[in-house]
């Protein structure tokens, strides 16, 4: 049976470069009724992923805007009804304003004012809005926003809490991918499926029934004792919420239960602070999935250790040990590719979920051919024209 979702990610996917983990996450979000951020520099395609995601979810109200300091609360909001004031009624006219919509897409959501964003809290989490002596639900599912800044004033934070899960969207770092990126057509035109709210909602039901293994309980309470060993301590009502989003992951995997490799996703909502993500993410897959956790680490080493070499190659005015340099690299690389290669074996045989580490694996393959041909072959063709 096809799943809509799931194709119209993939394709949202294929049509972004080293964009596939948040907008995994913000399909996830949808699913699971939950909210996401996404945050990075400016120019990084944090909009343009949001945007081409609730854009195409047919027939569902969407509240779009990206908000100042001095964003009028009726940009928002809505701005009073003359006719409730004669009545002495306080009443905002709601009509396709954020109280109305299904989705809401925020950008620069933490430059809002202080009106905006108290009336913001009880949206997120509780799905009412307050409006003078009355208190009214709204039909509110998910909100996706996007900042360039991880918010720090006390102020602030409360509302970043509601946002169960947090991406970082870094500039492109890989050279290749920076090179297709280039030559790709507008990403909007790659996408062509689409998703009814009405399939949506289907999809949620559907995930919202599927069966959580014990082992992934358990491996929630690990991940939080690790965590909280080292000084990191997300609310319980953070992993609660969780277990929702794990469900997300599991429906977007083909899966009809949530197992071990779901629960990965988990390093995605428990940090709060850019110094906790690394030893959040290294918490989590050392109970989530060892062998994914050490393919990250391998492919985390290949890349750190081939901007060592690039640097070390641009100091070093000899043609000879540049070629050394690469060589060296080429060498370290290829240990490294058949370890990963064996633990994506590994991880089949024991039923795991290869996708991520034959992705990583694939990078650092595409990264190692890229070097054979370009810095190795122009030093080799150069040497050769000498002899």
């Amino acid at each position: 049976m096809t799943r809509p979702i799931v194709e119209l990610t993939k394709e949202i996917q294929s049509a972004l470069v080293e964009r596939d983990e948040p907008v995994l996450g913000t399909s996830a979000a949808l699913l699971s009724k939950q909210h996401v951020v996404l945050l990075g520099p400016p120019g990084t395609a944090k909009s343009k992923q949001l945007l081409m995601l609730v854009r195409h979810l047919k027939g569902a109200r969407i509240f779009e805007r990206l908000l100042f300091e001095t964003t009028p609360t009726e940009e928002v909001l809505g701005p009073l009804s003359l006719k409730a004031l004669k009545n002495d009624e306080y009443r905002r006219v709601t009509t396709g304003r954020i109280q109305t919509a299904d989705i809401a897409y925020l950008e620069e959501v933490f430059n809002a004012n202080d009106p905006i964003l108290h009336a913001l809290m009880r949206l997120i989490n509780e799905r009412l809005y307050e409006e003078g002596d009355r208190v009214v639900p709204v039909p509110l599912q998910s909100v996706v926003a996007a900042t360039n800044v991880i918010p720090t004033k006390p102020g602030l934070m409360a509302v970043y809490d509601r946002f169960l899960l947090r991406f970082r969207v870094p500039d492109i770092q890989d050279n290749d991918s920076f090179l297709r990126m280039l030559k790709m057509p507008d990403p909007e035109s790659l996408v062509k499926q689409d998703l009814t709210l009405d399939e949506l909602h289907e999809a949620q039901k559907e995930t919202a029934a599927l069966e959580v293994t014990d082992d992934v309980y358990t491996g929630l309470v690990q991940i939080r004792a690790a965590l909280r060993s080292n000084g990191i301590e997300p609310s319980p009502r953070r992993f609660k919420q969780a277990v929702g989003v794990l469900k997300a992951y599991a429906y977007l995997g083909g899966r009809d239960v949530v197992g071990m490799d779901d629960l990965s996703a988990t390093r995605y909502m428990l940090w709060t602070t850019p110094e906790q993500e690394a030893k959040v993410a290294q918490e989590v897959l050392r109970v989530a999935s060892p062998m994914l956790g050490r393919v990250e680490d391998i492919h985390d080493d290949v890349m750190r250790h081939f901007a060592e070499a690039q640097s070390a190659a641009a100091k070093d005015e000899g043609k000879g040990k540049k070629a050394q340099i690469f060589v060296e690299w080429l060498a370290r690389t290829k240990t490294q590719v058949d370890e990963v290669a064996d633990l994506i074996a590994q991880m089949k045989r024991e039923g795991r979920d290869p996708t991520r580490a034959e992705q990583l694996l694939k990078a650092i393959e595409t990264k190692r051919q890229a070097e054979i041909q370009g810095n190795l072959g122009n030093f080799m063709s150069k040497s050769v024209k000498k002899g």
